[in-house]
């Protein structure tokens, strides 16, 4: 998992907006449900999917960004009627990354991607994870 359109609402039906959408989800979350198994008493707040907008690494953003524009001008017509859909309050485009140990990490978000994205109301997040610990 790279980069994920992520959509969510209180009262998003999820289950009804993808029935008749091309795109596809990786994760469906239901207002309600349990987050985990590990701890079932911790519930959903609202209802939202991740959308996979790319398929490139955590250490290749370029390629991410690039698939990100590819996806918002194949899907514009379908994105549109996402976030008119009832119930979706917000979206955003998440690009994963790890962090590195280093004095300075830059992420760089051309501006062709931050017009596309702000003329369908989606805003950018970038969520940087750790590098794995080596085993030894």
């Amino acid at each position: 998992m790279s980069c994920v359109l992520r959509v969510s609402g209180k009262y998003f039906d999820v289950d009804a907006f993808l029935k008749k959408s091309n795109l596809a989800a990786l994760a469906v979350f239901r207002l309600g449900e349990p987050k985990s198994m590990n701890n079932p008493r911790r519930r959903n707040l609202q209802s939202s999917v991740n959308i996979d907008v790319s398929k490139a690494s955590f250490d290749n953003v370029k390629r991410q960004v690039k698939d990100a524009i590819i996806f918002l001008t194949d899907n514009k017509t379908e994105i549109k009627r996402l976030m008119k859909f009832k119930g979706v309050e917000g979206a955003e485009l998440d690009f994963a990354t790890q962090k590195h140990d280093t004095f300075l990490q830059e992420v760089e978000f051309p501006s062709e991607l931050i017009a596309l994205a702000g003329s369908l109301g989606l805003s950018i997040k970038l969520s940087q994870y750790p590098e794995p610990k080596d085993e030894k």
